[in-house]
């Protein structure tokens, strides 16, 4: 090759190239770019052609270019400049194909000019089509999948039958109907500029932040695998120093502290050197799950929302959250099943049932277990807006309900049944409490703004009858009510108490000098009431007052805001359960008005937002800073406020806070916005000592308030971002004086982050730049590639590089609020709009890149940080003002020994450095080059200028092409589930389609069948267990599952359930095919249970359905009697039975086995058997306890299969194992073709890989039959390069993709001629008229 030279090179475009085209006689270039340019350059001396004009009649070898004059009609309106990633003209000439981001292939006419361009599209890859090329002589058309790894072949038939509408002849030689023709004479523009299309969100159309990206260089290839080893080393170093933390309170042993700060730091170094972000699945070591809330609802419509149950526990709720305190134990247990803020709340009168109402468009009402927290029932579609009130009925049966719509309409509910009984409208005026009348069904009574109603049911109707105040009352606001006896207490604004009789107000006494919030009735007739003057007054059954507990006196300082919002009496009498508005939850002993325990059981942020929250560096304890006006220090071990200086009112709100390196200082910022204007203190910082929360510095240079600010690694610079679009940076050493500015920004700055080395800043701002500046001198950076390779102390800043993975599709600039790295530098944590946290691998780079995701959080949460030692994650409700608590647990190998706290103080020394520097490598830029996604194609079109219509431009064709295309064959395999059918057909998925491969009549080759009806990607797959018809579930926010024949492809039944969300992970029939379990990817990766009424799927109905388990579900199987079934995965296994239409789950106990992934399971002699991470097969008894294990491999048992005579398994490195029926090894037998995903056994074994093949091996040699796979695929990874030679015959194609390969495929014989293992990664290739291949790596 030594005759291919340099000649010359281009370097005039702004982006990366994305597209060339040489025109026919070689002498000139187009080209596209990520910048959305269209330029022209000589092949000879690579000068750019700086006139688009002078080659406007240049005829082109190819087009593949996506911007340019004929290809202007290829865009759809609202398009993103990304959106289609390849065009291909045809070899003819006349007909253009796209391929496009949703999957869709399109065949438009060409040229292709007017923006309504009709096309003809089809569908079978399940997501972004990568590039697309037309064979020689047009007879096929090649497609390539990005996400679904597939490469399609697609047969091009042309019709040549003349339309029968009369034909005239135009300029050019096109022919067109009469009524067409007035559509093709239309007078051409030279320039052809079109309308700007788009509009919507700045954020999707322009994103300044992504020329700021540039990818850190890679390690060299040579040392890559080293790395690799060094940096999963470093990190189980750092999971089993994270695991022997002591449980706890008290002092971590110094050996311990060092030993943990010293892996942190080496692995994130390790971790900034190797991951190149190609990890697109979620954390597989690491996991979030809720420990702590503190705070309750305290605040708006809120009151009579904490309460004592049956076994003296506390049930009430927070943010979108029902919460049940064990004061004794002081545990928090969570009952999920809300989606937004929980606004009303009642206990049935067992005390053992709470039923929770919501907020929202459609609101549910949830009723719960107190003792065990799962949902009993769920009431929706008759409330608007969000639920105000509920209550049982005495008898427990009947639940009433108030909405928040404008006529505050009430339902009555059999709740038991979820039936609605009756309903009707209420009131104009706001209804602030609803009770039941004493032993009825039919009665209740509501008061609210200005109104006291009695209400009767008779049949289904409702009506009511108005409460008469006489001359002994006043028309008020009626806060609250209850039965004493038969007669109605209500509470009033004034602070009064009225009793009626018969509707009628016949004593009022004046009970406190504020208004009544909350009233209790108990069982010996006493009354209490709790007030905004912060009493609680007791009174007997003719109301004269008995005692009188100020609580405002007894709490103290203690409580921030002492205003009673509810009050419970405990059974005995003994204690007082108090909820007030400062968000604080006190037991106040009833003989004496102290305090248990001499604190409140819950305290949190009280008032408008919550965002500011910081971790001290070196022990277990945060800071928090809310528009309340508080600074508040918390202590994680014990779940409360620290015990000396735990809180501080600071004069102001404030939404930022952060610790110096040492912890030794605070920094808080000032301001906030809640649509009331400024606020006095906007633009102020001031500093701390984190001990005494003595002030130690305060200043104000900017008259806006304050988002972020962070101290430097070094400590001695402060930087504080401001609304006034400016970082300032203060000298911490020189008394906090002003050192500089940076003004780069051109909005408000949201985030900022220091380098390691203290010297540089990266910084976000509100028009969504990614800025770098000097924190010295304050000036910017304006190459981002000289700092491509710094290391960042910490990483909150939401546009970069590692974090380009975060924005899902649709998501709005300001979605997401927050994200912190790990100190160990593995996982990023985000929280988003949605109320939700998700938490990524670190870098996050790739799209669609998957998360866990925690949630609970009501509304927007505003901010997140890791506690020393990543020990726990720390969230902050900005609408529902909860902070959260989130508990970390990593994954480790080898045995842990957790060490006793010492004693004392938790104070440590700064612990270790990040451990020793290791040595720079050289070069290995990184493969994925400059990412980030999305761009300004809307906003800006570069390429206008450059598109210049022919000198005498070809007509355009009103009508789609006269062309259609055809799946001929796929090749890959998705590793969703590969079985044999009845017929001895092999039936698979890949892709959005469900595929059926049957022998040739010659029987030396094989022809497909497609099963066609899926919009997304097929993600499970199940086959009966008489092979007739096999099942297929794909992802997708309401995802359906299709069951087809197996010998016929045809569609018989379409599955769905309303509760059935994200996608359907699992599917697998009963034994006798009458029932179909689905495992949906909800939260609680819900199951659902589907059953065949009509016979061979004729009339399908859904059975049941229930949760699965938080943790991803991996597998299901059906007990032979298909009575039950068993699902299983990350760390669990779990038996259901069907209970009417519900799901009851028990859990299967490990005992003395470790409790490790679960990924596949199987039913062998009526016995449940699991593979595992491990490498070993677990042995299930019917008492659902592990009875043994078998050693199975070294690796991951990743599938496994039973049959007659026994079981197969298949692990990670690719091999298969045999077993007999007693689990006694016969034999194994690597295939080396990537890690088995599938098995199926009849008389051979039906093997799919990861590496995109499916393969038949011989039972007994373990030998894949015919020497050769029975169907071809790349790797894992993308698919991208494409070529098609231009002569030689035209029957073969290449591809290169991800997984370092180039193939060679046969178009006539459908198979994979050769495979070139290539240096990289490849997306691009051409090949020569000689045959000569070209890749680019």
């Amino acid at each position: 090759l030594a005759h291919f030279k340099k000649k010359a090179k281009f370097n005039k475009h702004n982006s990366y190239i994305t597209h060339l085209d040489f025109s026919a006689d070689g002498r000139f270039l187009q080209s596209n770019c990520g910048g959305y340019e269209l330029l022209f350059s000589e092949t000879n001396r690579g000068k750019q052609v700086g006139s688009a004009s002078s080659l406007r009649d240049t005829e082109w070898d190819s087009w593949t270019c996506t911007l340019g004059w004929p290809v202007q009609g290829i865009w759809p309106a609202d398009s993103d400049g990304t959106d289609i990633n390849m065009v291909c003209r045809s070899k003819e000439g006349n007909v253009l194909v796209t391929a496009d981001d949703f999957g869709l292939v399109k065949l438009f006419a060409f040229p292709c000019v007017d923006p309504k361009s009709p096309c003809t599209e089809y569908r079978g890859h399940s997501s972004h089509v990568t590039n697309c090329r037309f064979t020689e002589g047009d007879k096929f058309l090649v497609t390539t999948g990005g996400g679904d790894n597939c490469v399609f072949q697609w047969q091009h038939d042309v019709d040549d039958e003349d339309a029968e509408a009369e034909e005239i002849e135009v300029e050019g030689g096109e022919e067109f109907s009469k009524d067409e023709k007035k559509a093709v004479e239309k007078e051409e523009d030279d320039d052809m500029e079109f309308e700007d299309r788009g509009g919507g969100d700045e954020f999707m159309a322009v994103k300044p932040w992504v020329g700021a990206i540039r990818a850190p260089t890679g390690p060299p290839d040579d040392t890559k695998a080293k790395m690799t080893a060094e940096m999963n080393e470093h990190l189980n170093a750092f999971a089993l120093s994270f695991n022997s933390l002591p449980l706890g309170q008290g002092k971590v042993p110094q050996e311990i502290h060092d030993s943990i700060f010293e892996s942190m730091g080496k692995s994130k170094k390790a971790i900034n050197k190797v991951r190149r972000g190609k990890e697109t699945g979620p954390p597989a070591e690491d996991d979030l799950s809720l420990s702590w809330i503190h705070g309750y609802s305290s605040s708006g419509d809120n009151r009579s929302n904490v309460k004592y149950t049956a076994e003296d526990k506390i049930a009430y709720y927070a943010a979108g959250l029902g919460v049940v305190l064990d004061p004794e134990a002081k545990t928090q247990n969570f009952i999920h099943g809300h989606t937004d803020d929980v606004t009303a709340m009642a206990i049935h009168p067992d005390g053992n049932i709470v039923a929770t109402g919501q907020l929202g468009k459609s609101p549910l009402v949830v009723i719960w277990d107190v003792a065990t927290g799962a949902v009993i029932q769920t009431i929706s579609g008759f409330f608007k807006r969000g639920v105000l009130r509920l209550d049982f009925s005495s008898d427990g049966t009947t639940l009433i309900g108030v909405g928040s719509d404008d006529d505050h309409s009430i339902a009555l509910y059999d709740w038991k049944s979820n039936k609605l009984k009756s309903s009707s409208k209420g009131d104009k005026a706001k209804i602030l409490d609803l009770k039941f009348c004493p032993g009825s069904t039919t009665n209740f009574v509501t008061v609210g703004v200005k109104h006291i109603k009695y209400w009767t049911i008779q049949g289904t109707n409702i009506s009511g009858k108005k409460g008469i105040l006489g001359k002994k009352g006043k028309l008020q606001p009626f806060p609250c009510c209850a039965f004493l006896n038969n007669n109605l207490v209500v509470g009033c604004a004034d602070g009064s108490l009225y009793q009626l009789f018969d509707r009628n107000v016949k004593k009022a006494v004046k009970a406190h000098e504020a208004a009544i919030n909350t009233i209790f009735v108990t069982e010996d007739n006493q009354v209490i009431t709790g007030s905004r003057d912060g009493k609680v007054c007791f009174f007997d059954a003719t109301l004269n007052c008995t005692k009188v507990v100020d609580v405002k006196a007894s709490v103290g300082d203690k409580s921030l805001r002492p205003i009673i919002r509810s009050i419970a009496l405990r059974k005995d009498g003994s204690r007082l359960l108090v909820g007030t508005e400062g968000a604080e939850i006190f037991e106040v002993r009833t003989d004496n008005s102290s305090i248990v325990g001499d604190k409140p059981l819950i305290v949190g942020h009280f008032k408008d937002e919550l965002w500011g929250c910081a971790a001290h560096p070196l022990r277990a304890e945060f800071a928090t800073v809310g528009d309340d006006g508080t600074l508040r220090i918390w202590n994680v071990k014990d779940n409360a406020l620290r015990e000396k200086f735990g809180v501080k009112k600071i004069g102001g709100m404030a939404r930022a806070c952060s610790y110096s390196p040492d912890g030794s200082l605070i920094a808080v910022g000032f301001g906030g916005s809640v649509g009331k204007g400024r606020q006095k203190c906007d633009g102020e910082f001031k500093v701390y000592n984190a001990e005494s929360l003595d002030v130690v510095h305060e200043a104000k240079d900017s008259k806006e308030w304050i988002q972020d600010l962070k101290f430097s690694p070094d400590g001695k610079t402060l930087a504080v971002g401001s609304h006034d679009n400016k970082i300032y940076l203060y000298a911490v050493d020189k008394g906090y004086k002003l050192r500089a500015k940076f003004t780069g920004h051109n909005s408000f700055i949201t985030h900022l982050d220091f380098s390691a080395d203290s010297q540089f800043l990266q910084s976000n701002c509100g028009a969504y730049e990614l800025l770098f500046s000097d924190v010295l001198t304050g000036n910017q950076v304006r190459s981002a590639s000289d700092l491509r390779d710094t290391e960042w102390y910490t990483n909150s800043c939401v546009l970069g590089w590692g974090v380009q993975g975060i924005w899902g599709s649709g998501m709005d600039g300001s979605d997401i609020n927050s994200c912190v790295r790990s100190s160990a530098g593995n996982v990023v944590v985000t929280t988003a709009d949605d109320g939700k946290l998700r938490l990524y691998n670190w870098p996050c780079v790739e799209k669609d890149a998957q998360f866990e995701v925690g949630s609970g959080h009501s509304s927007h949460v505003a901010n997140c940080c890791w506690t020393c030692y990543d020990e726990f994650l720390v969230t902050a409700g900005g609408g529902d003002r909860c902070v959260f608590v989130w508990k970390h647990d990593v994954e480790c190998e080898g045995d842990v020994a957790r060490v006793e706290a010492e004693q004392g103080s938790e104070t440590n020394s700064a612990g270790g450095d990040d451990g020793e520097a290791e040595e720079e490598e050289e070069g290995g830029d990184d493969e994925f080059g400059e990412r980030g996604g999305g761009d300004e194609f809307m906003a800006v079109k570069p390429y206008i200028g450059a598109l210049k219509a022919p000198t005498e431009p070809p007509p355009s064709n009103p009508k789609a092409p006269e062309c259609t295309l055809e799946i001929e064959h796929v090749f890959g395999y998705n590793g969703c589930g590969a079985s044999y059918g009845e017929g001895g057909q092999v039936l698979y998925s890949t892709a959005a389609l469900g595929l059926q491969m049957k022998r040739s009549e010659d029987g030396d080759g094989w022809n497909q069948n497609y099963c066609v009806g899926h919009s997304d990607d097929i993600q499970s797959f199940a086959m009966s267990a008489d092979r007739a018809f096999f099942a297929t579930g794909e992802m997708g926010k309401s995802p359906v599952i299709k069951v087809w024949d197996a010998s016929s492809c045809l569609l018989l039944a379409t599955l769905t359930s309303k509760g059935l969300k994200r996608g359907v992970t699992n599917l697998c029939f009963s034994g006798d095919g009458s029932r179909l379990c689905a495992v949906g990817n909800d939260d609680d990766h819900s199951h659902f249970i589907f059953a065949d009424k009509g016979g061979r799927w004729s009339k399908a109905v859904e059975l049941a359905n229930g949760k699965g388990d938080k943790a991803k579900v991996l597998w299901v199987q059906w007990d032979p009697a298909g009575s039950c079934f068993v699902s299983g995965g990350f760390k669990f296994v779990k038996w259901f039975s069907i209970e009417g239409k519900n799901l009851k789950a028990k859990k299967g106990i490990f005992g003395k086995q470790k409790q490790v992934i679960l990924p596949c399971g199987a039913i062998v002699g009526g016995k449940l058997v699991t593979g595992t991470a491990a490498g070993d097969l677990y042995v299930w008894g019917a008492d659902r306890k592990c009875a043994k294990a078998v050693k199975a491999s070294e690796v991951a048992v990743d599938s496994c299969c039973a049959h007659e005579g026994g079981l197969v398994a298949g692990d990670k490195s690719g091999s298969i194992h045999l077993f007999d029926s007693s689990l006694n090894k016969q034999g194994s037998f690597p295939l080396n073709r990537g890690r088995v995903k599938s098995l199926d056994v009849q008389e051979r074994i039906l093997v799919g890989t990861s590496d995109g093949d499916i393969l038949e091996a011989d039972k007994s040699t373990g030998e894949v039959v015919g020497g050769e796979p029975l169907m071809w695929g790349h790797g894992p990874g993308e698919i991208w390069g494409l070529a098609c030679p231009p002569g030689l015959g035209g029957d073969w194609f290449v591809t290169t993709a991800d997984d370092k390969t180039a193939r060679v495929w046969s178009l006539s014989g459908r198979r994979q001629l050769s495979k070139i293992k290539l240096s990289d990664m490849s997306r691009c290739a051409d090949v020569t008229d000689e045959g000569l291949l070209a890749v680019g790596l």
